[in-house]
């Protein structure tokens, strides 16, 4: 019999659920257990465009060679046929090997890219993970741009496809919305337009403005808040705007609306990019997922589209940049409260980089599962910001669950620095507020807690010569001196590189009782 406690943490997450999200649950779940999705190859595409135009795209990083899979740094070798249900390194993991992103290598030949393709048609009777939404989603998108640069006619394939988005079509993700049903539209949008399908049409551009004017923030960010889920969907925004721009079948139904959010979404990315090329690893992110911020600039140049100057504002991130260094700040919500799963306990954290190299950086993501590594770097601990009572400011749990959240209070900006309060710890009776004030050669946190709490900074594996004196640390030639501190001691955390990808690192716990000043010195 589940604890009081687990019925008030479910509670606290089930309650931000839409209503909407609740009846689509219940509806698939009853609707598969009468009728299992199954895929059926009955329904035949009535035509298909002829000749498609599509301006050259970003290629992936390389996942295969030969019989070999490398995903999330974990790979596989397959000796003989290939498992699309192979489930060793997690879902995620399957995921990827379902999601035929592949296909773009630069190596990829048109006689292996259709060799694999038929492979996985071959064995429809057996997957499982494959016929899921998302991984249909991102497949139907890779076939269809491997068909068009090859120029591939073939019947067979076509059949299998145009079958694969019927079954998408009925299994749209109403009830996880977020990133997933955006996935779900870019796919119909491809899909309408290879098949010229007007029914297929509709639905795309019906699902795409409602969530693009939703989810697009009036700053350009994505309201998940992960700068790599903003790439992720910034790069799918390209591909579309690629393809209905060389492509009108159906007129500019959605073309200006895929331009003018494109455009904020870049202008965004801008911001939240440092100048080495690097993005903040805020929330789930993690390098080397999807093609860098330069990368998606170049390609948003050569289809014709511009990066505007926006300022930062509902997201919550900020930026202060100075001759010597480049500050990101986190003063933000965690994100949708109806679809909080990528989000981290981490409110009012910070990222810095100094001469153009990282210094004090978040810990990043290194894992999806279930398990305690997921726990630690989603916990206030790992990220540079004020822990109370060994309690988290929101209640993370599970792999992708939020229970109570903190909410941010009394935001006041300058132009050369910010300071707001989070109730994260209401619960504990406290408040926590914390100010940020950058000059050309310091930056000054203060922060003010009722009682005592630990400030923690989590510097990069590049830093590595430390010299502490009591109140005063000197980190790879920086000093950061504390005003206010009770003990402070040099720790060793893992520093998430990449996904399955981690290395050691130092972080300072900073004891303090009420106020705590941070000086850093450059």
């Amino acid at each position: 019999m589940p604890s009081l406690r687990k019925i008030g943490l479910y509670y606290d997450t089930l309650k931000y659920l839409k209503p909407s999200q609740f009846l689509w649950r219940v509806y698939y779940a009853f609707r598969n257990r009468l009728q299992p999705p199954n895929l059926s190859i009955k329904a035949k595409p009535v035509s298909k465009a002829r000749s498609l135009a599509l301006a050259p795209s970003l290629s992936n990083a390389v996942s295969r060679r030969d019989q070999t899979f490398t995903f999330l740094n974990q790979p596989v070798t397959f000796s003989g046929s290939i498992d699309w249900n192979f489930a060793d390194h997690g879902k995620l993991w399957t995921y990827n090997l379902n999601y035929f992103d592949y296909l773009g290598q630069p190596d990829m030949s048109k006689k292996e890219g259709l060799a694999l393709i038929r492979t996985f048609i071959a064995d429809t009777s057996r997957i499982q993970v494959g016929w899921e939404p998302y991984p249909i989603s991102l497949r139907a998108i890779n076939w269809i741009k491997f068909l068009i640069r090859h120029q591939v006619e073939d019947p067979a394939i076509d059949e299998h496809l145009y079958a694969q988005y019927q079954l998408l079509g009925r299994s749209i993700e109403y009830h996880l919305m977020g990133n997933h049903l955006l996935e779900n539209a870019f796919s119909l949008l491809f899909g309408a337009i290879y098949f010229q399908d007007r029914k297929l049409f509709k639905k795309a551009v019906q699902i795409l403005t409602a969530q693009l004017r939703e989810q697009i923030l009036p700053d350009g960010g994505h309201f998940e808040l992960s700068p790599m889920y903003h790439q992720i969907l910034l790069l799918r925004m390209l591909d579309c705007y690629n393809l209905v721009s060389h492509n009108p079948l159906f007129g500019s139904d959605i073309t200006a609306l895929l331009k003018d959010r494109s455009e904020a979404m870049l202008g965004w990315l801008q911001n939240l990019t440092f100048s080495n090329g690097d993005i903040p690893m805020f929330n789930d992110s993690a390098p080397d997922i999807t093609p860098g911020s330069r990368q998606l600039f170049d390609y948003a140049g050569r289809l014709g589209l511009e990066i505007p100057q926006l300022p930062l504002g509902v997201s919550g991130y900020r930026r202060f940049q100075k001759e010597s260094y480049e500050c990101l700040v986190d003063v933000g919500p965690i994100g949708p409260d109806y679809i909080p799963g990528h989000a981290h306990a981490d409110m009012f954290t910070f990222e810095m980089q100094v001469g153009g190299k990282p210094f004090i950086t978040d810990t990043g993501t290194s894992t999806y599962e279930a398990n305690d590594i997921r726990l630690m770097e989603r916990s206030t601990e790992s990220h540079n910001t004020v822990v109370i009572n060994d309690t988290d400011q929101s209640e993370v749990w599970a792999s992708f669950r939020v229970g109570k959240r903190a909410r941010i209070k009394d935001l006041r900006e300058t132009v050369s620095g910010v300071e707001a309060s989070h109730d994260g710890y209401r619960r504990l009776g406290c408040i926590h507020t914390r100010s940020f004030e950058c000059s050309d050669q310091q930056m000054r946190i203060i922060d003010k807690v009722t009682g005592g709490g630990v400030a923690y900074i989590h510097f990069h594996p590049s830093c590595t010569a430390f010299e502490i004196d009591q109140d005063e640390v000197v980190a790879q030639g920086v000093r950061l001196k504390f005003t206010g501190v009770k003990h402070l001691s040099l720790k060793s955390y893992n520093f998430a590189q990449a996904f399955n990808l981690r290395l050691p690192a130092k972080c300072l716990a900073i004891q303090f009782q009420d106020q705590l000043t941070t000086d850093i010195y450059i």
